[in-house]
């Protein structure tokens, strides 16, 4: 299916999209990556661009779910650094296991894959972000009463909220 949006829409910009027609009346999971996933791994207190890691199970964890939902992830870096871990994902297959029952069939890990825009970036406040592209291109209405019900988000935010308090 197409994406209803073009590639940046408000906070959002779109860095790959292959969301199966099949699974579309599905319920939509958004997953934050930034602690729920993975996260970037800092050596020596410096943050490269190419430095990130996955939780141990997550690629199991994200094939799961793709077989009965639609997933789409998140990620809050510059689009430089998302690209490259957009790409990583993109690319994976899910793991022997889940083909296994499956009967080989090769599922990707997500339907889509978003990052946050630079200005977002910039406001330093990750918490509350407009996911109304996102919305838009799994054709959810941000107005529809029973979108509590077809969205769930997810995401790990101890961190912050230990900071705050």
């Amino acid at each position: 299916m197409e994406p209803q949006t073009g590639l940046t829409h408000c906070e959002t910009t779109r860095l790959h999209f292959r969301r199966r027609e099949r699974m579309s009346h599905l319920n939509l999971i958004l997953i934050y990556f930034d602690g729920s996933i993975g996260d970037l791994h800092c050596k020596g207190g410096s943050q490269s661009q190419n430095s990130f890691r996955l939780r141990h199970g997550a690629l199991l964890g994200l094939s799961r779910l793709m077989q009965k939902n639609q997933v789409a992830i998140v990620l809050p870096y510059a689009k430089k650094r998302s690209k490259i871990i957009s790409c990583y994902l993109s690319m994976q297959k899910a793991p022997q296991t889940v083909r296994s029952s499956l009967s080989q069939v090769q599922l990707p890990l997500c339907d889509a894959i978003y990052c946050v825009r630079k200005r977002k970036l910039m406001s330093g406040d990750l918490r509350f972000i407009n996911y109304s592209q996102i919305y838009a291109d799994f054709s959810l209405s941000e107005n529809d009463d029973d979108l509590m019900k077809k969205c769930l988000i997810v995401a790990c935010r101890t961190q912050e909220l230990l900071q705050k308090s």
